[in-house]
Parts: structure tokens; sequence; C-alpha cells
């Protein structure tokens, strides 16, 4: 009960700078879940809240205080959200701010999630390679982060698991395994060899600084 208090007050602060539509919209939702790295109690100072909804329009509102998705309760059953990366990654790792929604049974990983993953990495690939020597070096870093954490996300998707926050992909990865992570892949080989030359040896992320109550800063 006390994540969930603090939870919710961390959201109450945050929606107060949120337009008066989106406010309004978040106020009328049900089954109120937060996500990502707040529900992990994984966040950083400058992490933004991640909260999910059930409201009468379907909506996709950020900040860098707060992501706010919210889908009507007749799009909640369907195939296409119960089978997705982020339906499960809520369903697993979420923190309800209220009952345990029922929908958070019936997600199961479903096989259009890791073509997806599969097909956005591929076209990431083939772009980078065209455009690595025009990026600047902090550009590069930042894409090498990205890419490899797709990496990680596929291979989960491709055993059926949900997807955890980003910090607990960070804080599992060691740079020795990733060469190991791209030729484990069913990537096509054009992209893993496209891959392994813009990215010799896949990076791993900062961790953040922990305070000594072991929360994340």
């Amino acid at each position: 009960m006390e994540r969930q208090e603090r939870l919710s007050k961390v959201l109450r602060e945050r929606a107060k700078a949120l337009p008066p539509e989106i406010k309004r919209r978040l106020e009328n939702c049900v089954g109120l879940v937060v996500f990502g790295s707040y529900a992990s109690e994984l966040e950083t100072a400058t992490s933004d809240i991640d909260v999910f909804g059930i409201g009468d329009a379907k909506t996709h509102f950020k900040t860098p205080l707060i992501e706010i998705m919210i889908l009507p309760e007749h799009d909640l059953y369907s195939d296409t959200w119960l089978g997705s990366e982020l339906a499960n990654h809520i369903a697993a790792y979420g923190v309800p701010l209220g009952p345990r929604p029922e929908w958070f049974d019936s997600a199961r990983i479903g096989p259009d999630a890791a073509r997806r993953k599969h097909r956005r990495i591929c076209a990431y690939a083939r772009s980078l390679e065209k455009h690595w020597h025009e990026l600047s070096p902090s550009t590069k870093l930042r894409y090498q982060f990205k890419l490899r954490r797709e990496l990680q996300r596929l291979q989960l998707l491709t055993a059926e698991r949900p997807i955890p926050p980003t910090p607990t992909l960070d804080q599992s990865f060691t740079p020795d395994s990733g060469r190991a992570l791209v030729m484990s892949s069913e990537l096509p080989s054009v992209a893993k060899r496209a891959i392994l030359r813009l990215f010799p040896r896949v990076r791993r992320a900062e961790q953040p600084s922990v305070t000594p109550a072991g929360r994340s800063r």
C-alpha cells in the first residue's frame, strides 16, 4: 500500500501541469497502472512517470515529467493489444493504483511483437550504416545504447518473455556479451554484419547512482 500511495502522490504532482483536456482524460480513467522505472523503483532524477489507464478515447501524451497511455475498454481485449510488447510489460511489471486489472491475466506475447521488433532493428541497422559518418560522437553513443537495448528486447520477445524496465536491461548487460547478443538473434546476416561493423563492442549504459536508502537517483 505504501508503494501505491507513493506512486499516486508522484502522479498527482506531475499531473498538475497537464493541459486541461489531457488532465480530464486522465482523471476519467479507470484501472490506472504505473509502469516503467517508477514501478520497479529504478527511477532517477530525470525519469518520467509512465501511466496506463482505460478511458473514453485512445490517447498518447508525453512530456519530460509524465507519459500517459489511454485505451478505450473495447480495445483492451483485442489480440493486438494483449499480444503486444507494451501490454505484457505493464501486466508483468506495472503497479496498479487500485484493484489488479482483469486483463493482466489475458496478456500473452504474440508472434507479431517479435516480428515488429525484428523489422525495427533491421531498419535501424540500414539507416545507421548509411548515415553513420554524418553523426556526432555523442549521437553515435546514443544510438549504440538504443540499438543494444532493442537487441535485448528482441531476444526476450523471441523467447515470449515480457520486457523489463530499461534500467533492468542495462544492469543485466555486460559488454563482453554484445557479439553473442547480435549473433544469437534471428536477424538476417546482412543486418548482423552491419551492426557488428558499426558497434564492434556493443556498449553498456552508465548505471544510475544509488542512495544509501537503496533508491536510484
